[in-house]
């Protein structure tokens, strides 16, 4: 539902109008909705972490790209069990995949990584919300790096089993 409605704005920012010049508009509305999630005025600017918000814009704007991120965190939380060592290895994984081995297509506002096109303005767009994205999470970070952040845990239920 969190990721569905994220989706929605720059979703319909970009639908609205079908060509593809206005994806900085969907982008622009995918940061406030990303910057709303994680500081929303009605709760004191204290919310949530943007990952399933910047999930839900990145479906909108570039579905294969926001699949391949996702694929890495469920693959990594699997292996690892730590969702936020996931996340933060998928944040990596995003930048470089925007800037590393991309070439521009025919036309000079798309270029292509792999089967993955991105908009020109991505990239700018992905290190602004990373940055949020990893700001948000520095708790969670400093906890990896002493050893205390909570697993997850697939089976009987109990919270951050070590076994």
């Amino acid at each position: 539902m969190n990721i569905s409605s994220h989706f929605g704005t720059p979703g319909t920012a970009y639908m609205i109008w079908l060509v593809p010049v206005v994806t900085p508009v969907a982008l622009l509305c995918g940061l406030c909705v990303v910057l709303g999630h994680m500081y929303p005025a009605a709760f004191g600017f204290r919310g949530g972490k943007g990952v399933s918000t910047t999930f839900g814009v990145l479906l909108a704007v570039s579905p294969l790209y926001a699949l391949v991120l996702l694929a890495i965190v469920l693959a990594l939380t699997a292996i690892f069990r730590y969702v936020s060592l996931s996340v933060m290895v998928a944040v990596a994984c995003a930048l470089v995949f925007a800037f590393w081995g991309g070439y521009f297509g025919q036309d000079c506002y798309f270029y292509y990584v792999g089967f993955m096109r991105f908009d020109i303005f991505q990239p700018l767009w992905l290190i602004i919300i990373m940055a949020l994205v990893v700001w948000k999470h520095r708790d969670n970070i400093k906890r990896l790096l002493k050893g205390q952040e909570s697993k997850l845990s697939f089976g009987s239920g109990g919270k951050g089993s070590e076994g």
